[in-house]
């Protein structure tokens, strides 16, 4: 079915290019699916800042209208009984909206201010479920110290947890990126129409590169304190066990959002075969230079996009338990998991030596992704008996 003369409008809680971390991808690939299938996409996206010009221009090669709204942190905002993730996006409820459109498409529930804008046309409500929120601000709580922060992530675990039961009877069309948490959530609320979507990946893409190299990729949202207590874990814990390995080498990238990155400095300066790279415009050239990828987080919800995109494009994976969740990869056939430090060493060091195993793991975890992760089919099935049925 194609979807030629329908109009979509994605509401993203961040501008989606450059795709340079996981929520990003999701988002980006998505909307790229929706314009294969024919749809017109409008984007409304909330920003801190402007997004560069040059960005937008090559976003709207995929996209008709583009719309940023200010997102606004007040410390005024943490008294509401909104999440703060909600409250400081209130500025979509102004966005004058010119169109009318088929589906509306809420990149998470970060962005339900829009459903309070007058000027908002739509037939078809769908969410898209990143994370169990209240879960994932409680894990996030678990990776920082006592004080304010640890004090703000426990609040809005527990705004989000009031909130869940009232968004799922308002809402009935959802998209969940975790396998996980999509059965949790049908096995709480029968009768709701729901889908396994996961992460966007353009599986015509699939690629394979070298593995020539002795060099580790870590790649993260290093704004995120989950993602920097993984970093912290295995450059402090994991890294100093591949001395002996000659031509050993750790590349640690991500987007920092212009967050000062003085913690990663201090904490991999002394190492002479570590880089970190800020904000890379693109990941492909670290893929392509790189022998294996880990992702080697404790706490967190939802999928872990950066580990699938790794196997996308041609690398293995070696990952802790929390890393996998919801992805649907098999241990030891797709990927490998462990969770204690000894163990992790082992598996990268395997990786490391045995360029047959690392060949073997990317074969069968790029036939599962391809089977599993075909976003256009599966956008395809959920939505055309949605929009078929609202013609009826």
């Amino acid at each position: 079915m194609r979807f030629s003369g329908k109009r979509i409008l994605v509401v993203s809680p961040d501008f989606p290019y450059p795709p340079n971390h996981g929520g990003r991808v999701d988002i980006w690939g998505r909307i790229k699916a929706l314009r294969k299938l024919g749809f017109t996409v409008d984007l409304i996206a909330t920003t801190k800042t402007p997004p560069a010009n040059d960005d937008i221009t090559r976003a709207k090669q995929y996209l008709d209208e583009v719309i940023c709204c200010h997102r606004r942190n007040r410390l005024i905002g943490v008294l509401s009984l909104l999440p703060l993730q909600i409250k400081s996006r209130e500025s979509l409820k102004k966005a004058a909206l010119k169109s009318t459109y088929d589906i509306l498409l809420l990149e998470s529930p970060y962005v339900f201010a829009i459903l309070s804008n007058h000027t908002l046309q739509n037939q078809i409500t769908v969410l898209r479920v990143h994370n169990q929120e209240s879960t994932y601000f409680r894990e996030l709580a678990g990776t920082v110290r006592p004080g304010f922060r640890k004090l703000y992530y426990l609040v809005e675990a527990l705004k989000f947890k009031r909130l869940e039961s009232i968004l799922a009877g308002q809402l009935n069309n959802l998209m969940f990126i975790s396998s996980d948490e999509l059965k949790v959530f049908t096995a709480a609320y029968a009768g709701r129409n729901c889908v396994f979507l996961p992460p966007a990946i353009d599986v015509r893409e699939m690629s394979r590169v070298s593995l020539d190299s002795r060099t580790v990729l870590l790649v993260s949202s290093l704004f995120m304190p989950n993602n920097q207590e993984a970093v912290r874990w295995y450059v402090k814990q994991v890294h100093p066990q591949f001395c002996d390995i000659e031509d050993y080498q750790l590349i640690v990238a991500g987007n920092s959002r212009g967050q000062n990155l003085d913690w990663l400095t201090s904490l991999t300066g002394r190492y002479q075969n570590i880089t970190v790279i800020d904000s890379p415009k693109e990941l492909m050239p670290l893929y392509q230079q790189s022998r294996l990828f880990i992702n080697a987080m404790h706490h967190g919800a939802g999928v872990k996009l950066k580990a699938v995109e790794a196997i996308k494009n041609g690398l293995p994976v070696v990952s802790t338990t929390v890393g996998n969740q919801g992805t649907g990869l098999v241990a030891g056939r797709d990927i490998l998991i462990a969770d204690d430090s000894r163990q992790f060493a082992r598996q990268v060091r395997t990786l490391l030596l045995d360029r047959e195993r690392c060949e073997t793991l990317v074969t069968a975890a790029q036939e599962f992704v391809a089977h599993y992760y075909n976003q256009e089919e599966i956008l395809r099935e959920f939505l055309g008996p949605l929009l078929a049925d609202k013609i009826r």
